[in-house]
């Protein structure tokens, strides 16, 4: 664990890392949610969260969704629902409306692929 390092995997791959302690979270920094918005179903970010509350020093959760709820949803229902999935994953929910605003931050992708040859100083990875 001295080389900073990114590892993609689902969560049902995190979770068995977890729960064999493979990887424990205090070593993690970082955790990314994709379609975060599972969370207040049943789903392993769930079972994932749970391990969180054993961690004194748990690594900070970045959820990522297009649509904030799965499913259909009465306009009275909605703070509550984006209240449960703040608590579940123990972050605050951010979005934006505005168009200006969303194009400000829209990502740019550089695309550039290489070869690796196996050693640490040459891992990279470019989009």
């Amino acid at each position: 664990y001295l080389l900073p390092q990114v590892l993609v995997m689902t969560c049902h791959i995190f979770l068995h890392v977890l729960r064999s302690q493979t990887l424990p979270l205090s070593k993690i920094n970082l955790v990314v949610f994709d379609d975060c918005h599972l969370a207040i179903t049943e789903h392993p970010y769930c079972d994932i969260m749970k391990l969180f509350e054993e961690c004194t020093f748990g690594p900070r959760i970045l959820g990522l969704t297009a649509s904030i709820l799965n499913g259909k949803c009465d306009p009275s229902e909605l703070e509550q629902k984006i209240q449960n999935l703040e608590r579940m994953l123990k972050s605050n929910a951010e979005t934006a409306t505005d168009l200006v605003v969303l194009d400000r931050w829209e990502l740019h992708f550089l695309n550039s692929f290489g070869e690796w040859d196996g050693t640490p100083s040459n891992a990279h990875i470019w989009f």
